[in-house]
């Protein structure tokens, strides 16, 4: 079987980091497989197989994103009359949107995927809210017509794409999954790091909300030994950076950038604070809780439906900086309630493995 992958990018992690996974784990299967790029992008991870890079512009003025989009049609449908596969997945809106448009061009099975609430992103600006329901609206019934099948990574999101965009069909939800034999191996690298540590894992935005981490740790950093430890790049980069200057923490807040292995930071860590306002589904949290490092968490729904209510890790609702700081000082140095947590996390985080993952997208892939 010939599978075709069309994601944004493979720089970051979130969607990209599933694709990449996932793609990984077919190729062991010995299927075929050939990645689209269609946005610039660097490849950071060990790819050992075919990519075929389709950028036009790295940044694209309204324009030329027009143009740049209809060219990466083009590019794409060339693409894919040549490879011929039995399968296309595609990851993100911008690569569902050129998934579906070539469809009119190659007749083959199609598999759109989607890592992100729409509606309650855009909430906050009314009339891209509307025009983008009217267009996902026009996307779906052209989805209905062929019958490709849609993939939302929870429950939450596709109870979201059916309550705004009126969406009852075609929706299978499959949780993203993590490569366990991966982080076994990756997790037991060495580090050139010489001071404990409590560690953030994510894109630096502030969906991802990394100040209230500063703001947080800046209260008790002369109560505790360890320092604080970004792995992630993003727009909030420089901002995170100066806060951590006006708070004179600047030398115990550490930024590592994007690493292709975060699992040996991971390993070594005191604790995983995880402060998201929202997310679509928390792989960084399911991985530290794998590797069995204690876990705070903002409590909101897609936490809840990732890690249960309560018995799986130490979830907040709303906390403030000092509501923060208090709940890291006791997990820091109370062993018995690390201990309760610990015999909990790696059993609810088998739950999504890769292999389950690659399994029902099997199934899918299938019966579409």
């Amino acid at each position: 079987m010939k599978i075709l992958f069309i994601t944004n990018s493979l720089y970051d992690g979130g969607s990209n980091k599933v694709c990449s996974d996932l793609e990984h784990r077919f190729t062991q299967e010995n299927n075929t497989l050939t990645i689209v790029l269609d946005s610039e992008n660097n490849n950071k991870y060990n790819i050992d197989w075919e990519i075929r890079n389709i950028c036009v512009w790295t940044r694209p003025f309204p324009f030329r994103a027009w143009i740049s989009l209809f060219l990466q049609i083009f590019k794409s449908i060339s693409i894919i009359r040549q490879y011929k596969p039995d399968v296309i997945i595609s990851f993100s809106s911008h690569s569902n949107l050129i998934n579906l448009i070539t469809r009119y061009f190659y007749k083959t099975k199609r598999i759109l995927t989607h890592h992100e609430d729409t509606f309650n992103f855009i909430q906050q600006h009314p009339f891209v809210q509307w025009l983008s329901i009217r267009f996902f609206n026009a996307i779906v019934f052209a989805l209905r017509r062929e019958s490709e099948s849609f993939v939302c990574v929870s429950n939450i999101i596709a109870e979201s794409l059916r309550q705004h965009y009126k969406i009852q069909w075609n929706i299978d939800v499959i949780h993203n999954g993590i490569d366990i034999e991966k982080i076994d191996t990756l997790k037991q690298e060495p580090i050139d790091i010489n001071y404990r540590y409590i560690i953030n894992v994510g894109t630096l935005c502030d969906l991802k909300n990394q100040e209230l981490l500063i703001k947080a740790y800046s209260c008790i950093h002369t109560t505790i030994s360890e320092h604080l430890l970004f792995i992630g790049d993003g727009p909030s980069l420089n901002k995170l950076q100066l806060l951590a200057k006006e708070l004179n923490i600047e030398n115990k807040v550490h930024f590592l950038w994007f690493q292709i292995n975060p699992y040996k930071y991971l390993s070594k860590s005191s604790l995983f604070v995880f402060t998201s306002k929202t997310e679509s589904f928390c792989l960084a949290l399911i991985e530290a809780m794998y590797i069995w490092i204690p876990c705070i968490a903002v409590k909101n729904s897609w936490i809840i439906e990732t890690v249960g209510e309560s018995q799986w890790a130490l979830l907040l609702d709303n906390p403030s900086p000092d509501s923060l700081w208090n709940t890291i000082l006791e997990m820091v140095n109370n062993q018995t309630e690390r201990n309760f947590y610990s015999e909990k996390w790696k059993e609810r985080a088998l739950y999504f493995s890769l292999e389950e993952q690659y399994r029902k997208f099997l199934l899918l892939i299938n019966s579409v």
